[in-house]
């Protein structure tokens, strides 16, 4: 099984190389982790994928400007990025 934390990390780090091919085959997964028929995935995805990923691109903007990904994600992604920004009073750049 995936653990979505480490991917994480490694999302953090490909946004961090700009790859932008590597970049939409990212946003493509997180796109059919968020819209994957169980709770459970969709929660996980949510919350231990984005919630992670963008709480570290808040931190280090410079290093990790999410806006890199945010152009590739799909509806459900940026619709889950931006509810988690409403959750915690955030704005996460790309959104």
């Amino acid at each position: 099984m995936l653990d979505l934390a480490a991917f994480a990390h490694y999302v953090a780090d490909a946004i961090e190389r700009d790859e932008p091919a590597e970049l939409a085959a990212i946003a493509e997964v997180a796109e059919r982790l968020v819209d994957w028929p169980s709770d459970h995935v969709q929660t996980a995805a949510v919350y231990g994928f984005l919630e992670g990923l963008t709480n570290r691109c808040l931190g280090e903007p410079e290093r990790y400007p999410f806006q890199r990904l945010a152009r590739h994600l799909g509806p459900s992604a940026i619709a889950a990025c931006r509810d988690l920004d409403d959750s915690w009073g955030t704005q996460t750049p790309g959104l």
